[in-house]
């Protein structure tokens, strides 16, 4: 469900319409990668509406692809999306919460110390985190057709948004199994973990910082497309509206 005055940059928000509206029952909708040129027209329409708006991304016409786009062209350029940000959606500084939370043996217990964790995250993080848990849920109730269970969803979208620096991988891989076990037990309990308290933390975003915000796709996708991967750095950072 849409979060009232949430912070979800637009870059998601655009493609999770698109891929619910033309692939939420395709076969491995997020399994499927791509082709690299459907990627890049992908990438060059975010850039293109970015320049357009002058970085807002406040046009309430803009699509992030023509409805004729492969499905998996835009689930790949969502995953870069978050593969690429700085500081991952979950976020380092709560890395190790949620690593230690998720052996956590009781449900409502485990649910609790999860809502606590988000509360604790950038509005920006927190916000697009309940959103796209809800996104994913959503997917997962149609398995029937997309094959797509919350493990497998887990499997293929965790190592992007839970995970530390590049140079500690080697922690990742030790933690691979509680990483994939926090991002399938939030997706299957997506709409208990998130309720309407997290919900009322949209009444500040606002008066939310640039550095609290997340980072511009326009930046990241200049980026690949002059240097064949983003370098994590970018222009400007911005809250999307």
């Amino acid at each position: 469900t849409e979060i009232e005055g949430c912070s979800v940059p637009w870059v998601v928000r655009a493609a999770v319409e698109f891929i619910e509206t033309q692939g939420l029952t395709m076969e491995g909708v997020y399994r499927r990668s791509g082709s690299t040129m459907d990627i890049r027209e992908v990438q060059a329409q975010v850039a293109r509406i970015g320049v357009a708006t002058n970085g807002l991304f406040d046009d309430k016409c803009a699509v992030v692809a023509d409805p004729d786009m492969d499905v998996p062209s835009v689930t790949s350029v969502l995953k870069q999306y978050f593969r690429d940000l700085p500081d991952p959606l979950m976020t380092m500084s709560t890395y190790q919460m949620w690593v230690d939370a998720a052996n956590i043996s009781d449900v409502s217990e485990r649910i609790s110390v999860y809502r606590t964790i988000s509360s604790t995250m950038p509005l920006a993080h927190a916000h697009t985190l309940q959103f796209m848990m809800q996104h994913l849920k959503r997917v997962a109730n149609n398995q029937g057709e997309n094959k797509m269970t919350t493990n497998n969803l887990a499997v293929v979208f965790a190592p992007n948004i839970l995970h530390m620096s590049r140079s500690n991988v080697l922690q990742d891989m030790a933690n691979m199994s509680e990483i994939n076990k926090t991002v399938s037990f939030l997706v299957q309990h997506a709409d208990s973990v998130w309720t309407d308290g997290v919900q009322e933390m949209a009444s500040g975003v606002e008066s939310m910082s640039l550095s609290q915000s997340m980072p511009s796709p326009t930046s990241q996708f200049y980026g690949f497309m002059q240097h064949g991967r983003d370098n994590g750095k970018t222009s400007f950072d911005m809250s999307f509206k």
